[in-house]
């Protein structure tokens, strides 16, 4: 009986010494993580909207979901002379091929794109993954449309994206993503701007 207690005490002491360990590396790499992540997103907002000088949270974003994700943030991009230039819109689309495809969408204030830059993408290598090279992400630049659409058999239309061969998921998550930006401005911001 004594080395049954024996046992579990030792047992205890071991469960006891790595909670404190993880919980203190924990702390450890909190902030650092944390700074990093902020970093991400200022250098995607950055790569979306190169001609902004700063970029600013605004106020009174409504909550908003679109077919597949959500609008998670909308950040204001500002000229040096405060003056908006247009929009940073992070939405996240929950039917990539891997996971969460989230994404930031850069707009002028007339909702031309000017970018999209991924913040996470989780999809199958050679395949999915190609949704971060330049020649699929440049198609999306300069669209002026309500929404987009893909297709397999080669763009020809304004609004439409040629998808990424063999990965038909990723490339309808990523438009997705991008759409619920355009709907975003569409339904909320340019609402606003006229009221």
């Amino acid at each position: 009986m004594k080395a049954v207690f024996k046992d579990a005490f030792v047992l205890f002491a071991i469960t006891l010494i790595s909670g404190l360990l993880l919980g203190g590396l924990y702390h450890v790499t909190k902030e650092p993580i944390a700074r990093e992540a902020k970093l991400r997103k200022e250098r995607a907002a950055k790569a979306v909207f190169i001609e902004a000088e700063h970029f600013a949270a605004k106020d009174g974003v409504v909550e908003y979901s679109f077919d597949g994700g959500e609008v998670e943030e909308v950040l204001e991009a500002r000229d040096a002379g405060e003056n908006l230039l247009g929009y940073v819109i992070t939405t996240v689309d929950h039917h990539g091929y891997g996971g969460d495809i989230r994404l930031m969408t850069g707009l002028s204030k007339d909702g031309t794109i000017l970018g999209i830059a991924f913040l996470s993408l989780e999809e199958t290598p050679g395949l999915g993954m190609k949704a971060k090279e330049e020649g699929f992400r440049s198609q999306f630049i300069g669209k002026s449309v309500t929404s987009l659409t893909y297709t397999k058999s080669g763009a020809t239309a304004e609004n439409e994206i040629d998808a990424i061969s063999g990965a038909t998921i990723t490339t309808s998550s990523v438009t997705s993503a991008v759409n619920g930006a355009l709907s975003y401005y569409q339904e909320v911001l340019l609402k606003e701007g006229k009221e």
